[in-house]
């Protein structure tokens, strides 16, 4: 813990940011080498590890953006992936993929962007998740992406703590985005299946 927030005050009275890492790299150096640290499975070595990866992640994440060296990220990238490793919960986890998320969409890395986004989401409760995939589907720019992100959105539906007939409206919605995606792409199998489902819930509708 020593260690750490010695780490801590260089990096915060410190503009270099080679100063900075090397502070936070020390951090893990002394656990690597610290026998009782090494063999200390607890959640206090664990929750200082994860502070330290996170941190080390936001230093290369910013060395990346300010200085425009562009290598950088895949430097933050791997802290991130480390700092989830010694997450202890869901909060802890969900903070860390959303830099990620940030990062991916930052450096333009689309397809990574998308794939964490689902993960956050997933881990998100169950009756939030229509929502959010639905909005996933509307910022994505390729056709496959919303696909995917509709019918998983029209997945969970079910589960949204709303009223029958809202339900009924969520899901005609959905499905005339996917009606119009599957044209597009000449799905004729898929459209008809969405057409069906469509057809089916206006006439509970009414």
């Amino acid at each position: 813990m020593k260690a750490y927030h010695n780490a801590i005050k260089i990096s915060e009275s410190s503009s270099d940011y080679e100063n900075k890492i090397s502070a936070f790299n020390n951090v893990i150096g002394f656990c690597s080498n610290d026998m009782h640290c090494l063999n200390d499975n607890s959640r206090k070595r664990d929750m200082i590890l994860y502070w330290t990866y996170n941190n080390l992640g936001d230093i290369f994440l910013e060395f990346a953006t300010k200085k425009n060296q562009k290598n950088f990220y895949a430097n933050a990238i791997e802290n991130y992936q480390r700092a989830l490793n010694f997450s202890r919960n869901k909060k802890e986890k969900l903070d860390t993929l959303k830099r990620l998320s940030q990062l991916y969409n930052q450096s333009g890395d689309i397809n990574n962007f998308y794939t964490v986004q689902d993960t956050i989401i997933e881990a998100d409760d169950v009756e939030k998740k229509r929502e959010a995939f639905e909005n996933l589907s509307e910022k994505s720019e390729e056709t496959a992406s919303k696909i995917y992100f509709l019918e998983k959105a029209l997945d969970y539906i079910r589960y949204e703590k709303v009223s029958a007939f809202r339900r009924c409206e969520n899901t005609v919605r959905i499905c005339e985005k996917l009606r119009s995606l599957y044209a597009k792409n000449k799905d004729y199998g898929n459209l008809a299946r969405i057409e069906e489902l469509r057809s089916n819930t206006l006439l509970l509708m009414h």
